[in-house]
């Protein structure tokens, strides 16, 4: 048999493609040679199981106990039970990544999943309810542990100092939610949290004039990634004078304040000029069609994404040349633009990968006005039809059905 004799690295290539159900149910059986290289910890890094409400917990078990090199779950779309997670520690040792609902986890076992994932690097919790000891039980049983995210949960300022105060030597990653008012107290410990990277501040205030006091971060060098949802004026200002001279800083997203002052992206150039990619959601007086131009200060700005923006129109586009690094962009909800700025977009030459929503299948006829000017382009929509597909079908061009998250509904076209 052909199959057999084909080389690991070749195997594993095409394992990549398939879904973790046929890696973990499939593949094995085929003949030994498959079983040996599907276990191989190479191809099993990028999987995450993630369960649907509809699957059944009988079926959940029977795949983590066929799947003992996997890293990564997700049991946000469904209610885990102390059966699967007794199946989960016995025959998934090597779990690094565990996202969960914060109410299951508070009903679980905690003492038991601590002791037997030693390998647990990444916490993400979903949800609402809150249930004081857990988070207490967090910061004393969980010593590997990263990464952790708890942005959708409520919590008391004592309750975070005090976790913030026995975490702040082994965070790698924090996301959460904090007060304008708590801010004070809070963010002096986020700021004593020296291994940092990744930082994402939600802000509850919807007050413009409560000031939260972002000026208490300044020592946070580390800082790659910022995720900032702001809702006041002052605050922006703060983080402006005070926060954003952080030269690591690549990554930056923007969502919700809807007031930005006019030298906020020269200042942010200025001080992070190592930033490459930004998202701004919202934030509509941040990013008009004047504005765009301006974003050519970003000097190694490689990607932008913009979001429900209702000010853009086909006319800022051609403000976006004049940032020639750009290789990634993405508008979604952005209701002003039409295909008919595909003709522009096109002429980039260093973009790669464009994103965008379909309002109408008719006007997709449009995309074969540019796309010969950069035919290395790769486009994914939004929202597509089955119309869509047909089209680009016809048109001889390569499509791939999107199936992330964040994408469903999507498809991606290879020119």
């Amino acid at each position: 048999m052909i199959a057999n004799m084909l080389p690991a690295e070749v195997l594993l290539e095409i394992f990549s493609y398939c879904s973790l159900e046929d890696v973990a149910m499939s593949i094995p059986y085929v003949c030994s040679w498959w079983r040996d290289v599907s276990r191989d910890t190479c191809l099993w890094k990028h999987f995450v199981y993630r369960p649907l409400r509809t699957v059944t917990n009988k079926e959940i078990i029977d795949i983590l106990r066929l799947s003992p090199q996997l890293k990564a779950v997700d049991f946000s779309k469904h209610y885990i039970r102390s059966d699967i997670v007794d199946v989960l520690i016995e025959c998934c040792p090597k779990l690094e990544r565990l996202c969960v609902p914060w109410d299951a986890f508070c009903n679980l076992n905690k003492c038991k999943i601590s002791t037997a994932l030693v390998n647990l690097k990444v916490l993400i919790f979903t949800g609402t309810e809150l249930k004081n000891s857990a988070l207490e039980y967090l910061s004393n049983q969980f010593p590997t542990l990263e990464h952790l995210e708890f942005s959708d949960l409520y919590f008391t300022k004592n309750e975070l100092v005090a976790f913030l105060g026995k975490m702040q030597h082994q965070l790698h990653t924090l996301s959460f939610r904090c007060s304008s008012s708590d801010g004070h107290c809070i963010l002096p410990y986020v700021a004593a949290c020296k291994k940092i990277k990744t930082l994402c501040l939600h802000n509850l205030c919807d007050n413009l004039t409560v000031n939260l006091p972002l000026e208490k971060l300044p020592n946070l060098k580390s800082v790659t990634s910022l995720t900032l949802h702001i809702s006041s004026l002052i605050a922006i200002r703060n983080y402006m004078r005070d926060f954003m001279f952080s030269p690591n800083l690549v990554e930056l997203q923007l969502y919700v304040c809807p007031i930005f002052p006019n030298d906020f992206f020269s200042v942010t150039a200025r001080n992070c000029p190592l930033l490459r990619k930004l998202t701004v959601h919202g934030c509509s007086t941040l990013l008009q069609d004047r504005s765009l131009g301006s974003l050519e200060c970003f000097k190694k700005l490689t990607s932008l994404t913009i979001c429900n923006n209702p000010y853009i129109t086909n006319e800022g586009i051609k403000n976006l040349g004049k940032v020639s690094g750009l290789t990634y962009l993405d508008f979604y909800e952005c209701k002003k633009l039409t295909v008919q700025c595909f003709t522009v977009i096109c002429g980039f030459t260093n973009l790669r990968v464009l994103k965008f929503d379909l309002k109408n299948s008719n006007d997709v006829v449009d995309l074969s006005v540019g796309h010969v000017k950069n035919r290395s382009l790769q486009f994914m929509f939004y929202k597509c039809t089955s119309t869509v597909l047909e089209y680009f079908k016809k048109q001889g061009m390569v499509v791939r059905l999107l199936t992330d998250k964040s994408e469903t509904f999507g498809m991606s076209v290879v020119l």
